[in-house]
């Protein structure tokens, strides 16, 4: 397939992501999208918020000047996640795409994580022309080519669309590969490295474990899409060799899910002695002194765990797939190996009661050394078991519009005992709570970002 010719075939690339917190992070999206509209012959022109706004450029005169036909807007996240300090970004991918109708012409597609959860909330609450839910590299082609032609894509997998006063969704199909040609910017991948922001790779999408909570298998599928490692690590070495990109994020839901692929990942990166660094969420399952030593080797220099519960009944409830002693074997082999490691915690979740919160806060304070993140409640996200739970227990009601931030927090607990608990633990120097305590430290983090340090710095509060 190829572009229409004798026509504007411009398309403009959007992220509209502009949050900071804990470090930048690269739109990896747009680089999906860029490159098979690229072979196919069109023109692209990226902008992205986050680098825009360090710059000073602005939105307006870009539309003018470079007058696109076709403007994909990537919507990373609908909120940051957070009932302590909620902010809805919502109201920035209207003004965004507002603007895009307002000094253009151009047909407006909306996409993106963060839409692909509320497609047709979203789409009726802006003015674009229509949305792609799920991924989008495998039809936008086409899809631009539709929308130059003037003929109607309604029939394209994943295309969410006005009919009358309603929307429509088409199913989309999974893709059958997790190969796709990426095409990267290395003006904005410069600018977010000098931004202290971590280049993303992927070794996999999917995700097949059952999270209560969890909104990856609705984004990437259910099952494991995997690439070959030897192809990942020719790209790190691509940007290390090129822009002297040094440091990594494997951006995969679980790194580890597939041992198989970790090893080798890990076993290639050792091969080609380059020196880098990389990190990424881990489950603690499985995770041997073995396992770590060649991880570290390869130049991993921080594990993240999310466990969100250390309650035995609960790890069950909210459908978790390890138990607590593989975290603890996983934390003894990272203290053995000196590899800093981290929990996420979630407060609040379904059965949670204070005797469940101070069993989590004592097998988490039991593991050495570990830098410990602590979030208060579950954003309750369409199509979740969650969703199913705050219905039944009224938390949520038939017709409410989940676009509005909504956390479930068991009411079984005191919100001030919660509290002053939670501003307790925060003051722990290696304890990242929601609250004053973590603003204070993710100031020092940004701080410490300015001067030049990469990533996201929790490694600084690892107990010595």
């Amino acid at each position: 397939m190829s572009r229409p010719s004798g026509q504007n075939t411009r398309v403009l690339l959007v992220s509209v992501n502009t949050e900071d917190q804990p470090y930048p992070v690269y739109p990896l999206a747009l680089d999906y999208l860029r490159a098979p509209l690229q072979q196919a012959g069109y023109d692209t022109r990226t902008w992205d918020s986050q680098f825009a706004q360090s710059r000073g450029f602005k939105f307006e005169e870009v539309l003018r000047s470079y007058d696109p036909a076709v403007a994909l807007v990537s919507v990373r996240n609908a909120d940051n996640n957070d009932a302590a300090n909620t902010k809805n970004y919502l109201p920035d991918t209207l003004a965004m795409v507002a603007a895009i109708k307002n000094h253009t012409g151009a047909k407006v597609v909306l996409g993106g994580s963060g839409y692909s959860l509320f497609p047709d909330e979203i789409l009726k609450a802006s003015q674009a022309d229509c949305g792609v839910m799920g991924p989008g590299e495998h039809i936008v082609v086409a899809l631009v080519e539709a929308l130059l032609e003037g003929t109607d894509p309604c029939l394209l997998p994943g295309l969410v669309y006005r009919q009358g006063d309603s929307c429509r969704i088409n199913p989309p199909v999974p893709p059958s590969s997790a190969r796709a040609l990426l095409s990267r910017d290395r003006e904005l991948v410069q600018s977010y490295w000098e931004q202290g922001g971590l280049p993303g790779v992927q070794l996999k999408r999917g995700c097949p474990y059952e999270c209560v909570y969890c909104t990856y298998p609705l984004l990437e599928g259910r099952k494991f899409l995997q690439k070959d490692a030897a192809e990942v690590v020719d790209e790190i070495q691509g940007f290390y060799e090129t822009a002297g990109v040094d440091q990594f994020f494997v951006v995969d839901s679980v790194m580890n899910a597939v041992p198989a692929l970790a090893r080798a990942f890990a076993e290639e990166l050792c091969r080609r002695r380059l020196p880098v660094h990389w990190s990424g969420y881990f489950i603690p399952k499985g995770i041997t002194r073995e396992c770590v030593e060649l991880w570290r080797a390869s130049g991993l220099d921080g594990i993240e765990f999310g466990v969100d519960t250390l309650c035995p009944p609960l790890l069950k409830r909210w459908g978790k797939a390890f138990q607590l002693a593989d975290l603890h074997q996983a934390a003894q082999a990272c203290v053995e190996t000196g590899m800093p490691y981290s929990m996420y915690l979630i407060f609040g979740g379904p059965g949670e009661t204070h005797e469940t919160l101070e069993q989590t806060i004592a097998e988490a304070q039991a593991c050495p050394k570990a830098v410990v993140f602590g979030f208060l409640g579950m954003r309750i996200y369409p199509r979740t078991r969650l969703l199913d739970i705050a219905r039944q227990e009224g938390v949520v009601r038939n017709g409410d519009n989940l676009l509005e931030p909504k956390f479930y927090i068991s009411s079984q607990l005191d919100p001030d005992r919660l509290t002053a608990r939670l501003a307790e633990l925060g003051r722990q120097l290696n304890w990242l709570i929601v609250g004053p305590s973590l603003e204070k430290k993710t100031r020092a983090a940004a701080r410490l970002r300015s001067r030049g340090r990469k990533g996201a710095l929790w490694q600084e509060l690892a107990p010595r």
